[in-house]
């Protein structure tokens, strides 16, 4: 936990100039605001809920408005991402870069060996070198890959379809 340092020039915002109002870090509305930061019983998610409540709570302009985000990060001294969790986290994805890239890479491994399966019922072309399937539509090769995924545990369901289809090209 890293201490708040008052800095009464600090250009927080422009209309409400919240920096002035919070000039000492032993203020009892900083010190109450700041509570949370140093319980290390409290979870991740537990602590960014409390600060939020503290913030609309204590750190409040002598016209009872709310002071800037900009002067709560700076009286917190965290970054956004300890307040409003990580972006990932926003959209509903847990997932980190890591679990990411995995999942990209089994999705990539299904195209591959659901195109190699369908290889067999395909039409060689022996002059060229490429199979002609059976199905009008690209589109409609996406869509059976899905179905497939769906019905079948040993495919996993690929949500983009320009994504397939890069696949299926470096497949070819």
């Amino acid at each position: 936990m890293f201490p708040f340092e008052p800095d009464p020039s600090f250009a927080c915002c422009k209309r409400k100039q919240c920096a002035q109002h919070f000039k000492t870090a032993d203020n009892p509305r900083v010190v109450l605001a700041r509570a949370p930061l140093g319980d290390i019983l409290m979870d991740r998610e537990a602590m960014r809920e409390a600060l939020k409540r503290n913030w609309n709570t204590y750190l409040r302009l002598p016209d009872d408005s709310v002071c800037c985000k900009k002067m709560m990060l700076k009286i917190y001294n965290c970054s956004p991402s300890l307040i409003y969790g990580d972006r990932r986290e926003r959209r509903g994805e847990s997932n980190s870069q890591g679990e990411a890239n995995s999942l990209s890479a089994r999705i990539a491994t299904s195209v591959a060996s659901w195109l190699h399966l369908i290889k067999a019922t395909a039409d060689a072309m022996p002059d060229e070198g490429w199979y002609q399937i059976n199905t009008p539509l690209r589109s409609m090769v996406f869509e059976n890959y899905n179905a497939d995924a769906e019905e079948n545990n040993l495919y996993v369901r690929c949500k983009s379809k320009s994504y397939f289809l890069a696949l299926w090209h470096q497949a070819s």
